[in-house]
């Protein structure tokens, strides 16, 4: 009895009853879907159900396009479509809701996403296809429009507005329907702004020559489906993108291209010929230093090239004190290690100042191995920025560095704190060897070849020939891909393309399979590229 009682008692909240799974479904429509001679000028859904239509604006797409925003209202169970637009004459439309529109308590969306009707006697119904990748890295991209134009011109995706189009999935693919019989222009977007018009200069573009025919959908068994490799084009304005103080002892002019004919003086009483100049890689940032703290309250700069001229007024660095940091305190001397716990057996440990070094007194520094102590300045080497350890490190073995405090200075008297550095050499099975034996298409001009490794990191970029052997003795464990760039104009760049032009990206090819390397293993592979062959 009292067990049955308490089993009376306990008490057990609602469960609610199973979850709701079932999308929304359309009862009545205005037009039907798939109706003729449509005239109007809205399209009303009926659902069994209320509805959330908040991401419809931003999820439906109209094809073809129409020229102004719809708009979306609401009534109980009633969805109204409404458009100032003027349809076009004999043609098929059709809305694609995507996630738009979705039941009101679990957001699960529409699934019969498309609705289609026509201006004219039929439904139009060929259906288009194909691939969109990266022209740089060869993969599929997603989110991106495949646009199809019935009229001709250089100028179709900068001024007009596409006949058909759709977006590409996760994999590339697209699939255009309800497409009018005729041959098209085919074009490839991912546009920076909501239009569909290629009118803004960071946006992407892909494209091709030939006019592409559609086919009835199911017919394309066989068939060799277009890709479009997107590219963006080159920014070819030059203007000064910035210039950053280095606290009070530099600057750093960053342009947007590399300069040509370039030239820095200072309206100010500082003379720049004492201001020491470094140009970075890719010659479109060049870093002044200072030949010593420069206390100034502001600087007048004039800077020109060939195509920018300009006048730049810096007020002095905000928050600081000369050689001081934020909080007042006399700012240390950094320096950062080429390398982490594990010491590269064949390689030099480096340590990389971010200003210029002006005296470097190592008597106090010491190499501690496992068997001896070494004054670190026998094998130490500097220059401005950098001091190199040139040591025969013993695979295997741990070793210590020590540095005091103050015997590294730069020009702006900041000294270095105590370093204090443990690590370890490799050993020769933590690498592997590698061998290519390759042989490209022989076109008058060389390729830009690269060994790329983890997170898509470039270990390797140098020239090649079409027919050569590129080795690499001491590659660490992994796995690596390697790509040629065909360098048509042999900058030893790849190079984008240009619409207007004709113009396509340089072709690029990656060979075929993923290359593990494996400790202490020599691997040779044949790299064969027939003429004509793309990936």
């Amino acid at each position: 009895m009292v067990l049955a009682l308490g089993g009376c008692a306990k008490q057990i909240g609602p469960t609610g009853g199973a979850k709701d799974v079932d999308p929304p479904v359309i009862l009545t429509s205005e037009p039907l879907n798939e109706s003729t001679t449509f005239s109007g000028n809205q399209l009303k859904l009926e659902f069994n159900e209320y509805v959330n239509t908040q991401k419809l604006i931003n999820e439906m797409v109209v094809s073809p396009p129409l020229k102004y925003p719809v708009e979306v209202k609401m009534k109980g169970k009633t969805v109204t479509i409404s458009w100032k637009d003027t349809l076009q004459e004999n043609s098929t439309y059709m809305f694609q809701f995507g996630e738009g529109i979705a039941d009101l308590n679990e957001n699960n969306p529409l699934d019969s996403n498309v609705f289609v009707f026509s201006t004219g006697d039929y439904i139009d119904s060929l259906t288009y296809s194909g691939k969109i990748i990266d022209a740089q890295t060869l993969k599929p991209v997603e989110g991106v429009w495949a646009m199809l134009y019935s009229d001709a011109g250089d100028s179709l995706p900068l001024t007009s507005l596409p006949k058909y189009f759709s977006k590409s999935d996760a994999r590339g693919e697209f699939q255009i329907r309800y497409i009018a019989d005729g041959d098209y222009k085919l074009f490839a977007l991912l546009p920076e702004n909501r239009g569909y018009k290629f009118d803004v200069p960071t946006e992407q573009i892909g494209f091709t020559d030939l006019r592409v025919t559609p086919y009835i959908q199911g017919a394309d068994s066989g068939l060799d489906k277009l890709t479009i490799k997107l590219f963006q084009e080159e920014d070819t304005l030059q203007f000064l993108s910035e210039i950053n103080q280095l606290d009070y002892n530099g600057l750093q002019v960053v342009f947007n291209l590399p300069p040509s004919n370039y030239s820095l003086s200072c309206l100010t009483e500082q003379n720049v010929n004492d201001w020491t100049v470094k140009t970075n890689k890719e010659g479109d940032t060049i870093t002044y230093w200072f030949d010593k703290t420069l206390k100034y309250d502001s600087l007048k700069l004039w800077v020109q090239t060939d195509k920018v001229s300009d006048t730049v007024f810096l007020r002095k660095p905000v928050g600081r004190k000369p050689g001081k940091g934020k909080g007042g305190d006399k700012k240390k001397l950094k320096l950062i290690r080429n390398s982490g716990p594990v010491q590269p057996y064949f390689k030099t440990l480096r340590f990389q100042s971010k200003t210029p070094l002006a005296k470097v007194d190592l008597k106090t520094s010491f190499l501690y191995t496992s068997s001896d102590t070494l004054p670190l300045g026998l094998y130490a080497r500097q220059d401005e920025e950098v001091i190199e350890i040139d040591y025969a490190w013993k695979q295997g073995e741990s070793y210590k560095i020590l540095i005091p405090d103050s015997v590294i200075w730069n020009r702006f008297d900041q000294a270095n704190d105590t370093i204090l550095v443990s690590f370890k050499a490799s050993e020769k099975e933590d690498y592997g060897q590698l061998s290519i034996n390759h042989l490209l298409p022989d076109l008058g001009h060389s390729f830009v070849w690269y060994l790329i490794g983890k997170d898509d990191k470039v270990i390797d970029k140098r020239n090649v020939e079409h027919k050569g052997v590129v080795s690499y003795p001491t590659l660490e464990t992994g796995k690596y891909q390697l790509k040629v760039v065909f360098d048509s104009n042999e900058n030893g760049e790849w190079d984008s393309g240009k619409y207007i032009e004709h113009r396509q990206p340089e072709q690029v090819l990656f060979y075929e399979e993923e290359i593990e390397i494996r400790s202490n293993w020599q691997s040779e592979i044949d790299w064969k590229v027939e003429p004509g062959a793309s990936n």
